[in-house]
């Protein structure tokens, strides 16, 4: 463990290294708006929660537990992530002015993709939990599914 700790001391110590983490966390930055944690961790808990409530409910109507239907989690996250960047890069860049962008845009872009994203997921969990035997009250189930008609 000492060596291990050692070591990365030293990959850390170095000043390259450095430099090239800090311009890879100030691209994050800007790709996925990282100064809003609360909503990465609303939309990492909603995931979860679906792949949770999937898995049981998989397990309950006797299906097999596979792994290639657990990638479907990675997908979210990389669809999800791609759509959260795209829209920030566009509220950055694409509708901004050389004043700026204007902050209620950018605000407005962001809010309707991260309602998207707690829609989507928010559906899928009540599927999940009416397969169960507990599904949610009709009026709730109605908005659900006026939010993510295709």
């Amino acid at each position: 463990m000492e060596q291990i700790t050692h070591t990365f001391r030293q990959f850390i110590g170095d000043p390259e290294i450095k430099t090239i983490l800090g311009l890879v966390l100030a691209f994050l930055t800007y790709l996925f708006d990282l100064g809003n944690p609360e909503m990465w961790l609303i939309i990492g808990l909603m995931i979860s929660m679906d792949t949770a409530t999937g898995v049981v409910a998989a397990w309950k109507r006797g299906e097999a537990i596979k792994s290639s239907k657990m990638f479907r989690f990675a997908t979210k996250v990389f669809v999800y992530g791609t759509s959260v960047a795209l829209i920030n890069v566009m509220a950055r860049a694409c509708i901004c002015t050389t004043d700026g962008c204007p902050d209620g845009i950018a605000t407005i872009l962001r809010v309707v993709a991260f309602g998207w994203i707690v829609a989507t997921e928010a559906k899928s969990i009540n599927e999940n939990f009416a397969s169960l035997g507990y599904p949610l009250p009709e009026k709730i189930e109605k908005i659900l599914s006026g939010l993510n008609k295709k």
